[in-house]
This record gives structure tokens, sequence and C-alpha cells, in this order.
């Protein structure tokens, strides 16, 4: 049977506030569920570098497709198809940030703001 020491160690770790000394403390947001301006931006432009470097190579499989068989090219294509559905995701956090006027957002908790700006 654990003791009352580690039960109450449990109880804090799976709640996301907590009160000490009557303050209240709430869990801090992710980073990966974060997004500012400047990180949407970076990451379209990063995507869109990714978008480029796989329809090079799907160029580049087309002439010898016939020789590996095509197995390459479905994965570039999954690729292709991942990359271009984040990348619109984040256009939309980017037109939604512009329509709010907010600096960002936060997919986890809506007052869950960066701390760091």
């Amino acid at each position: 049977m654990p003791s009352r020491k580690a039960r109450s160690l449990r109880q804090i770790r799976s709640s996301t506030l907590l009160a000490v000394d009557g303050t209240r403390i709430k869990a801090v947001n992710n980073k990966d569920r974060n997004f500012t301006r400047a990180s949407l931006t970076r990451f379209i432009k990063a995507a869109d570098a990714k978008l480029d470097d796989y329809l090079q190579r799907l160029d580049k499989s087309d002439a010898t497709e016939s020789a590996t068989g095509g197995s390459r090219v479905k994965n570039l294509a999954e690729k292709i198809t991942a990359i271009r559905e984040r990348r619109e995701r984040y256009k939309e956090m980017l037109v939604e940030l512009d329509q709010t006027g907010e600096s960002q957002i936060s997919l986890t908790d809506l007052t869950g703001w960066s701390r760091t700006g």
C-alpha cells in the first residue's frame, strides 16, 4: 500500500491546477503547441523548402521509375501530401492571428501563452 505522501504526489502529477499557500499555479503550455507569427512564418518557409526538395526528387525519379518499381515515389507522394496539409494548417493559423490581432495561438489552452513572448 502506497504511503500517504506517495498518494498525494500522484494526485499532484495527475492534476493541472495546484493550490500552494493560496496561490493558483497552472500547467505550462507545451512549446510545440504554441505558435507566434514568426514561428508560423518560419514553419511555412521550411515546408515550402521541403516541398521543393520532394518535388525535385519526384521529377528525378520519374525518369527511373520503371527501374525502381515506384515504391519510393509513393512514399514521396505521401510526404508531399502531409507537408501540404500541415502548411495549410499553419497558413490558416496565420490568417487567424491577423484577424484576431493576437500575438500567438495556443492549441492546448487558450490562456496558455508563452512566457518568453
